[in-house]
């Protein structure tokens, strides 16, 4: 056990740093979890270590998803209707100025 020092509670070794909020930096939670369990960490080779990856990939991308906050219909519907909007705006804003250039061009030329 290492010793710790009387003001922060850290250990006294400085060139160990202590985990933040009690996890180990670098690792996902199923893996804090199986190292726990003693279970090894490392994935098997070959073909069955890529079908481990994609599995675990699968999983924790469920998770990711269900901490995205989804707008609501009113929001997309809004949404939506501005680019539509600004869509409609850029594409007159860019037809005058071709309309424009194409003009002076065959001043020019003519």
């Amino acid at each position: 056990m290492a010793n710790k020092n009387a003001k922060g509670g850290r250990p006294a070794d400085k060139g160990a740093k202590a985990p933040r909020n009690g996890t180990t930096t670098g690792r996902s939670g199923k893996e804090q979890g199986r190292q726990a369990k003693g279970q090894a960490t490392t994935a098997p080779k070959g073909p069955a270590g890529k079908l481990h990856q994609l599995r675990d990939f699968f999983e924790e991308s469920k998770g990711e998803l269900k901490k995205v906050t989804w707008p609501s219909r009113k929001e997309t519907v809004a949404t939506s209707i501005a680019v539509v909007v600004l869509v409609l705006v850029m594409s007159a804003f860019l037809w005058g100025i071709d309309l424009v250039f194409s003009k002076v061009v065959q001043l020019i030329l003519s």
